[in-house]
Order: structure tokens, then sequence, then C-alpha cells
């Protein structure tokens, strides 16, 4: 029971904080945008870019501090199941790429899709190099 409520408490702030990454993405674009005098309409994915990144990093340290004998079980859900899974989002990557398929804009879909794999896996060796040190 206490994995589930850790898992829990985790993925509440994860979630919490992506839906203010979100926020502030949206608001800095719409004044950004509206100097300009264009239009704010739809989320490019920078902020799902960041905080997939971020989530990385944390789950690559986590999975680190636990394959060193740092970080318990129960740390290893709170951090990586919770905080990680409920900050990142996949879902939300497939709904902007289906967006980008839509409207044909193959030279950002291949940009986004690059930016996730490339530098998510850097981000995770990162993550889990920092883990084992740290």
């Amino acid at each position: 029971m206490t994995a589930l409520l850790v898992v829990a408490a985790g993925a509440a702030v994860g979630a919490v904080l992506r839906a203010l990454a979100e926020r502030v993405q949206a608001v800095v674009l719409a004044h950004a945008l509206a100097r300009r005098g264009e239009r704010w309409y739809l989320s490019p994915g920078w902020s799902t870019l960041a905080v997939n990144l971020v989530g990385t990093v944390l789950l690559g340290w986590a999975a680190g501090r636990y394959d060193v004998g740092a970080l318990g079980t129960t740390g290893l859900l709170a951090l990586g199941t919770g905080l990680a899974g409920g900050l990142t989002t996949f879902s939300t990557l497939g709904v902007e790429v289906v967006d980008l398929v839509r409207d044909r804009a193959r030279a950002r879909l291949a940009l986004l899709l690059a930016a996730h794999v490339v530098l998510g896996l850097a981000c995770a060796t990162i993550g889990y190099r920092l883990g084992t040190i740290v």
C-alpha cells in the first residue's frame, strides 16, 4: 500500500509541474507573438519536450541511485514511476505528432521526433551517470 501512495504522490506533483510548464509556455508565447502581431493558437511542443527531457534525466538519476544502492525501491517508485511518470507525457507528444502530420509540417515533425529521441537518450544517459556518482 505504501508503494501505491508514494507513486500517487509523486505523480500528482509531476502532473502539476507539467501543467505549469504548459501554462508558462502559453503565457510566454502569447506575449511574444502578440508583440509581433501574431496569434497564439496551439502549443508548438516546447513544453512537452522540456518536461520529457527533465523527466528523463530524473528517471535516469533515480535508476542510477537505485543501482548503486543509494535509493531504495520506495524512492525509485516515488521519483521514477511517480514524479517522472507524472511529469513526462507520451500522449501529448503523440497528439503533437498527429497535428504536424495533418498540417504537413514535415521539417518540424522530423525536428520534434529527432529532438525527443536523441536528446531523450542523452538525458537518460546523463541522468544515470549522475545518479551513480551524486
